[in-house]
């Protein structure tokens, strides 16, 4: 659980603005973030799922407030 967590909380880091990452990488990671939560789900993971997805998010929106809003709205 904890490293669901950690990678969770890693994969929203390299979405700081302070990252530099053009809208292409930022894309890649958002949809990397997605296969591994469907990956797990799919393993009959749902609680390092969620645990991995509510730790991104978290991060996610200390360290991209705006960028979280978006990825909130869409859901």
């Amino acid at each position: 659980m904890m490293e669901a967590a950690r990678c969770g909380r890693l994969q929203a880091l390299r979405l700081s603005p302070a990252a530099t990452l053009d809208s292409m990488e930022m894309e890649r990671v958002i949809i990397d973030v997605r296969v591994r939560e469907a990956a797990l789900r799919r393993e009959n993971e749902d609680a390092l799922a969620d645990r991995y997805i509510e730790s991104f998010i978290a991060t996610l929106d200390s360290v991209n407030p705006s960028l979280h809003a978006e990825l909130v709205a869409a859901r």
